[in-house]
This record gives structure tokens, sequence and C-alpha cells, in this order.
């Protein structure tokens, strides 16, 4: 595995936040339920019918699926203003059905979005290869991929993509902007772009390719080994055993395991790493509660492979981004004094969720259960707790982001142990 910059290490942590991260590792949406007066009218002009508005609904039957069919077929035949799409209106309900529940990682996905988490923990998609942020609504390019087919065509730190084949992205969700940039590897995408210094928009003409995105970036500072964990997916051990083999060659004197703004991913990913680390003997990787109601919990182990390390000093960043299978990883490593949590307080997504996904290409994301550290600390709603708190500071200049206090923190304790 070559070795990663800063820069494109905190790059990769911005994209993978601000672009490909899964809608159900969002965390902070507040809903208010509204309640409607059914006496108030709002000013409309209805046209009383005997069937709907007479029948006496006393003793009526309860709500049933064919409601469902009823609806589509009344607003196919008598909705005013037409265009009405019944795939569109059923993936409406199923959304609505599924975000009625109280609990925000119980979701329904369409067959775009399914499409794009499946890719994200698989480690690749075909795209055209660029580092984004959405400042201000505007779809801007942090840095082209080295080797990509961005960099070929031209694309530049700082363009602004205006318009993608004529379609204009400007204040447009990320997903939607995205997804409209992605698509097949050999297929074009025609890019209209704003850059300063530039009078005119340009248009830049893109071919897609397959991109792979690295789980696991490694570099050395010094002595000590910086490991940044992106997202725990499909090739998530298989790289990070690597960097643990290219921190021991190198002589590494420490270790920093970089979680900050890991939205998590698989669990079996985050067992696996846990025992690169810890030894198994020492007890399980964390504890599985799927009744709500019980007390005992389920021990789940510890995964081992043929690379670890249980001597190197360790140090855990984390912030307020940690969530899911990284918090997982983070409280196992604090519970078993193996590393030192430096950061903030990280997100306490502590659930699990099971992945259905249909014949057409949609899924349904389901919690199942809710996860314990080893000493059964309740993540859900607390997070971990680092050991060593410290704020990030202000990063004006991305292109220069050696200003980490949180890593410097972290190598700082490493050296001194204090």
């Amino acid at each position: 595995m070559q070795s990663t910059g800063l820069a494109l290490r905190v790059i990769g942590v911005i994209f993978l936040v601000s672009i490909i991260g899964m809608g159900s590792f969002g965390a902070g949406i507040a809903l208010e339920r509204y309640v409607v007066n059914p006496a108030a009218d709002n000013g409309a002009d209805l046209e009383r019918t005997i069937s709907s508005m007479d029948r006496d609904t006393t003793d009526a039957p309860e709500v049933s699926i064919e409601m469902i069919d009823e609806v589509i077929e009344l607003l196919e035949e008598e909705y005013y203003y037409g265009g009405i799409d019944r795939s569109e209106l059923l993936y409406d309900a199923l959304e609505g059905m599924v975000g009625g529940l109280p609990d925000q990682y119980t979701v329904f996905k369409r067959p775009a979005e399914t499409r794009m988490s499946r890719q994200r923990l698989s480690g690749e998609y075909e795209g055209i290869g660029v580092w984004v942020d959405q400042p201000e609504g505007r779809l801007t390019i942090i840095s082209p991929m080295r080797g990509s087919p961005a960099e070929e065509a031209g694309l530049q730190p700082g363009d602004v993509i205006v318009e993608v084949d004529g379609v204009s992205v400007e204040g447009m969700p990320m997903d939607d902007a995205v997804s409209r940039v992605r698509g097949p590897e050999g297929t074009s995408v025609n890019l209209t772009v704003e850059r300063e210094g530039e009078d005119d928009l340009l248009d830049i003409t893109v071919e897609r390719a397959k991109i792979e995105l690295p789980a696991v970036m490694f570099e050395m500072e010094d002595d000590i080994a910086i490991l940044t964990v992106t997202i725990f997916g499909d090739n998530t051990t298989d790289e990070l055993d690597q960097a643990i083999q290219d921190a021991q060659e190198a002589g590494a004197e420490g270790i920093v395991l970089d979680l900050r703004s890991n939205g998590g991913g698989w669990v079996s990913s985050a067992r696996e790493m846990i025992g690169r680390f810890v030894d198994e003997d020492e007890g399980p990787a964390l504890f599985e509660r799927r009744d709500p109601d019980s007390d005992e919990p389920t021990e789940l182990s510890m995964s081992t492979g043929d690379v670890s390390e249980f001597e190197i000093p360790m140090v855990v960043l984390v912030n307020e981004s940690t969530a899911s299978a990284a918090e997982i990883v983070a409280g196992a490593l604090q519970d078993y004094e193996r590393a030192t949590v430096v950061g903030m307080t990280t997100a306490g997504k502590g659930s699990i969720q099971r992945i259905h996904q249909f014949d057409e290409g949609s899924s349904v994301q389901v919690t199942i259960a809710e996860w314990l550290t080893p000493d059964q600390n309740v993540i859900q709603g607390n997070g971990i707790e680092p050991d060593i708190e410290i704020e990030l500071d202000d990063i004006d200049d991305r292109d220069d982001p050696s200003d980490d206090s949180q890593l410097e923190r972290a190598i700082e304790f490493l050296r001194s142990g204090e």
C-alpha cells in the first residue's frame, strides 16, 4: 500500500462525509408531527360525494393494504393535473411507512440510493473520480483523484459543477447531484464548470471509469504510524492488514488509528479490526441485545487473522461523526485499555441494521438490535467519551491541513505518555 499524504487523508474524510455518507448514518434530525384540524378546509372548494362523505364509518373495517391501490387508481382517474406515476407513488408510500417509525436508522431506500450505499461498502464505484463538497449548495471539486478521468480531463480543485448534461445541479441535494455525475464505465458526462479567473463557463466532457476508494490509508509521521480508516466495508480488513504490516516494517513505535468521521459499515469488519489489536482471549468484541426488555445480551467474539499488533502503543482518534461500527472499535479498544481515545464524544449510534434488497433494486434497512461495549456500556444515545477531549482547530486552508490539533495531541501522547 502506498503512503498517502495528510492532505489526501483529510480530503478523503471530507469526501466520505459530504458526498457518499449514507443517509442511514445521519443524526440530529428534529421531527415534529402536526395534527390536521378536520373542521378547516383552508378555503378550498370541495365537491361533496355521498360515497365518501356520508358513509357511516362507525363499524368500518381496519385500514388494509388494498387501500393503496384504490387511492392510486382514484388519483390516476381523477387528479386534475395528471402526471401520476404509479411507481413513484408506491415508493413515496413505502418511504412514508418506514419513515413513520421512531427510529431514524430503519429506512427504505430507492434503487439509486441502494446502489450508492452498496458501492460505498464495496470500495469502488463507476464515475469520474473527484473528491467534492457542497458549500452553500454548490457542488465544488476539492480535488481530482490521482490518475482519474477527472484529472485527465483537466478538472481542478475549486471548480464548481454548475450543470450535468445540461441539467442544473445548483442547490440540488448532494446525493442527487452526485448520482448524475456517476454512471456506467465507458460512458461520458458533460460538465458545465465555473472556474475562478475564467469569465465564461467551461464545458468539460469526462469519460467515466471504475474508481477504487481506499478504506484504509497509511502514512508515517517520523516513528508514528497513522492508519486512517474511512469505512468498515468489504475491503477494510485486507487493507488494514497491509497497513499494519507496513507500520511494522517501517519500525513504528506508536499507532494512531484515525476513525474520525467514519460512519461505520459491517459489524464483521469491526470485529476483525478489534481482533488485530486485542488478543481474543481477553474477551468479546461486543455484546448484542436483540430484546430491549432483556438484561442478558449475547456475546460476540473477536475475529482474528494472520496479522496482529498487540504491543505497539495506540491512540484512537474520534469525533462527533464517528459512528456505528467505528464506535464498536473505539469502545472495545478503550474498555480493554489497549488504546487511549482522543478527540470528541462520538455520535452515539449503537444499533445494528439488517439490509433486505428487493428484485427491482430498492431495499429496506431494519434495526434488529443494539450493541454494547465489552464492559456492557450502552452506546445508543451516549457515544464513546474520549479519555482526552480536544476540539479540532479550524483548518482554513485544505491544501495545508497540517494544523490538526487532534492528531498533534495524539502524537504527543504517544511520545510522552501524557
